[in-house]
């Protein structure tokens, strides 16, 4: 739970500052436990939920391209996955299976909105990375390296 709390403070949510803000995150995110080769959730279905990885390693595919398009590690910057899906209420755009045993948080819909409430800045980080990515498919026959810079240039 304290690494969502990191991640969100890195990106200007400031728990300290809001005490109400912490109850959020353990009200609402259940704890999860699952097994190599898991399926969290697969391209096409409906979004139920999102994730915050705290132990192991998760694949995000997608139909069509043969390598992964994300592997989500509990050290990275950004451990969550499966939010966008969520906030634009989309089906699954890609499919999330566990590489090893994992500990996992998970928001499921029906608090999601609270969540979203709670920490209006989560909901402005989710907006930038709408429009990154929509920027990002625009830009489909750059590189890896150039979608990246892209992507910071828009943020910024």
């Amino acid at each position: 739970m304290y690494g969502l709390a990191r991640e969100l403070r890195a990106r200007g949510v400031h728990f300290e500052k809001a005490p109400e803000q912490r109850g959020v995150l353990s009200h609402h995110f259940k704890m999860r436990a699952t097994h190599i080769s898991d399926l969290l959730f697969e391209q096409g279905e409906p979004a139920r939920a999102m994730y915050v990885l705290l132990e192991g390693r998760v694949t995000i595919t997608r139909v069509g391209i043969a390598a992964p398009i994300a592997t989500v590690l509990c050290t990275d910057e950004r451990p969550w996955f499966g939010e966008l899906a969520l906030y634009k209420k989309e089906a699954r755009s890609a499919t999330a299976r566990c590489d090893a045993n994992c500990k996992l948080l998970v928001l499921e819909l029906l608090h999601f909105g609270a969540f979203l409430d709670a920490i209006p800045t989560f909901k402005d980080m989710l907006d930038v990375d709408i429009k990154a990515f929509a920027t990002m498919d625009q830009l489909g026959s750059l590189s890896r390296k150039e979608k990246r810079d892209a992507s910071k240039r828009l943020v910024e």
